[in-house]
C-alpha cells in the first residue's frame, strides 16, 4: 500500500531531480532495492529509517508520514 511517505518520497526524489533511484538511494544511505520497495509501499521503513529519512530530506519526507495513525509521544499519566 503506498503511503503518504512513500508518495512525499517519490516527490521529493523528483524535486532533487535524481538520474535514477539507484543515486536517490545513495543519498539516503539504503539500497535501490529497499527504496523501491518504500516507493512501491510493499514495505515500510523501519523507525530508525523514518528519522533518517526524514534528516536527509530536510523534513520533506517527515518520520510520522510513514504511520497511518498519529504518533502519541506523550506519557500516560499513572
Amino acid at each position: 500500500m503506498v503511503t503518504r511517505g512513500s508518495s512525499l518520497l517519490r516527490k521529493w526524489i523528483d524535486d532533487q531531480k535524481f538520474k535514477t533511484d539507484k543515486e536517490a538511494a545513495a543519498t539516503l544511505g539504503c539500497s535501490s532495492a529497499l527504496l523501491c520497495h518504500w516507493l512501491q509501499g510493499t514495505r515500510q521503513p523501519g523507525r530508525d529509517w523514518c528519522f533518517s529519512i526524514a534528516r536527509t530530506t530536510a523534513g520533506a519526507v517527515p518520520a510520522e508520514a510513514w504511520v497511518s495513525t498519529p504518533l502519541n509521544l506523550t506519557r500516560a499519566s499513572r
